[in-house]
């Protein structure tokens, strides 16, 4: 207690730049390779950048993998290599090249990314949703290049998770369905559904089917606020809106007050 604790000096990049980038040559272990190219990539992201182009070819294929992983700390410089590999036959470099793309956050790559929700790799069409969803969070994101009727499609799909990025993209980019399924329900309870229900919800109110969503406020805390929240935003039913003022729950009643 009481005593300084001295912190090791970071050395120079002058100096441990050269260092690094030996390590970075094939006859050198794995390991000491892929932990020279995180701290380069800090120090020397332009070097290690050309070193993973090469690595992203490489015959064996946990190689391949990690350099399109890596590439998504790189930052923008990486987006060339990335979107390359998009078109590559292997759906593992498809996956973690549209990951690091999500990842990474470019508004442009979305056009490069879109298509691939029609990828024959399932695994893939959920990265390639999970980016989407990544992208749109921003609110200069833009529904130009997704396909709606194929986020139409996804909401029948079996896999939960899929159907409710489905859900939660659609209305996210604005789309309005003349038919909607139900939302993916799952063995935990509502609570745990709430994300892709809030969605369903939003859907609903575009696509003005009110009682459907006035119905929903019988449901219990927060299926029943989102659904409140849905009607405030769309409804112009001003009857129903005007009895909502009367209800026990707060939530209801602020919606109705919007």
């Amino acid at each position: 207690e009481g005593r300084q604790v001295r912190r090791p000096e970071v050395a120079p990049d002058e100096l441990l730049v050269p260092m690094l980038s030996e390590c970075l040559g094939d006859d050198v272990p794995p390991v000491m390779r892929w932990r020279a190219e995180r701290l380069l990539i800090r120090r020397d992201p332009e070097k290690v950048l050309d070193v993973l182009r090469v690595e992203s070819e490489h015959p064996e294929r946990r190689r391949r993998y990690r350099a399109l992983e890596s590439a998504g700390r790189l930052g923008p410089m990486a987006i060339p290599l990335l979107r390359e590999s998009i078109a590559n036959e292997d759906p593992g470099i498809r996956r973690r090249a549209v990951k690091s793309l999500g990842i990474l956050g470019d508004q442009a790559s979305l056009a490069t990314i879109a298509p691939l929700l029609r990828d024959d790799d399932l695994s893939v069409v959920q990265a390639a949703l999970r980016a989407v969803l990544r992208l749109t969070e921003r609110p200069e994101h833009s529904s130009e290049h997704v396909d709606p009727l194929r986020l139409r499609e996804l909401m029948d799909v079996e896999d939960p998770e899929l159907r409710t990025n489905a859900f939660v993209a659609a209305a996210r980019l604005g789309f309005v369905f003349d038919d909607l399924p139900e939302p993916p329900l799952t063995s935990e309870g509502p609570v745990s559904d709430i994300v892709s229900a809030t969605a369903h919800f939003e859907l609903l109110a575009r696509k003005g089917d009110d009682d459907e969503l006035f119905r929903a406020l019988d449901a219990e805390g927060m299926l029943a606020a989102s659904a409140a929240s849905a009607i405030a935003r769309h409804s112009e039913d001003i009857p129903r809106l005007t009895a909502m003022l009367e209800s026990d729950v707060p939530t209801i009643r602020a919606a109705a007050l919007r």
